[in-house]
């Protein structure tokens, strides 16, 4: 009896619920109506983990220099766009993932929250988010020890604290991982796109694949 009680707690912890554009939207929208630096932060942290389809934690440690500008391609143009240096936590590899202006609307959009944040915030610090690079490098007894979840899951109740119609258009389960797992949702809906690119894309690793089935079967899209 204690024994499958202890089996559904753990399966329970491990759901990551992933996040709708009408979730980002709203948490967006409520980080500009604060227009604190603590918030400033928090929504380009909400934009950077969405496009690179990472964990909070993994979005949290990219530094100011390891943002910068590549040259891409696209059919017979060669542009420059913005890119950053990502070093993925649970699969190991390091990427440099290259990141497009949102064409659907701009509290979604990378380089509109990156300019906010320089304009609130400054441009003078180690990292591309301080206060979450803090908690990202928090140790107990010489082991890293996260806080980025804590802090996540404080500013986003916050956010629906002091705005009650927050509650009702978000889900209130979201997480850290939320948008990493929204931003994969999104890709496993897209015809356009193959299992290789979002596994690139998401850096997993061929072990992974897994990972890909989960989206794609899990979505009420596909199904």
């Amino acid at each position: 009896m204690t024994n499958s009680k202890g089996s559904a707690e753990k399966t329970t912890e491990k759901v990551k619920t992933p996040s709708t554009r009408k979730d980002r939207e709203a948490m967006s929208t409520a980080c500009v109506w604060l227009g604190t630096p603590e918030f400033a932060e928090f929504w380009h942290l909400l934009n950077t983990s969405c496009h690179c389809s990472g964990r909070g934690s993994e979005a949290s440690l990219i530094t100011s220099r390891g943002t910068k500008t590549v040259e891409v391609n696209k059919f017979t143009y060669d542009y420059e766009v913005l890119a950053v240096d990502i070093q993925r936590q649970k699969d190991g590899p390091f990427q440099t993932l290259p990141i497009y202006p949102h064409r659907d609307g701009i509290f979604e959009d990378f380089y509109f929250s990156l300019i906010h944040l320089i304009v609130i915030n400054g441009c003078n610090h180690e990292h591309t988010f301080p206060n979450f690079s803090k908690a990202a490098l928090k140790t107990k007894a010489g082991k890293c020890d996260s806080g980025v979840s804590r802090e996540w899951t404080k500013l986003f109740d916050e956010l629906c604290n002091t705005f009650e119609v927050l509650a009702d258009e978000t889900n209130e389960e979201l997480t850290s991982h939320c948008n990493g797992s929204g931003s994969n949702q999104v890709m496993a809906e897209s015809s356009s796109l193959t299992g290789f690119a979002q596994m690139f894309r998401t850096g997993w690793t061929v072990c992974s694949i897994h990972s890909v089935f989960d989206y794609i079967t899990g979505s009420l899209v596909l199904a």
